[in-house]
């Protein structure tokens, strides 16, 4: 099963799911930009986006700046539980 096959499937977000990650979320969307999209802008892999989106991981300080200067999410929400309930749009269409 290949990367995007198995993010379609996801139903669910893990233990590192942050605000920092929902913003990441509503702002690619705003955009109209994908993963890969959102990689290369941020000069790193889809499928580290992947992971920072479904909360696998959190991006590392660095990591967070350079999203805060590219996308303007502030880079402390990635160390702050999510304000909202959040479903990612892959669950709805699953």
């Amino acid at each position: 099963m290949n990367l995007v096959t198995r993010s379609l499937l996801r139903r669910t977000l893990g233990r590192q799911f942050s605000e920092g990650a929902r913003l990441l979320w509503f702002e690619l969307g705003k955009r109209g930009w994908d993963q890969s999209a959102a990689a290369r802008e941020l000069g790193t892999s889809s499928g580290t986006v992947n992971r920072w989106l479904y909360g696998e991981r959190r991006p590392s300080a660095e990591w967070a700046a350079r999203i805060e200067s590219v996308l303007a999410i502030p880079a402390r929400t990635f160390g702050e539980p999510p304000t909202q309930e959040f479903e990612p749009p892959a669950a709805e269409s699953a």
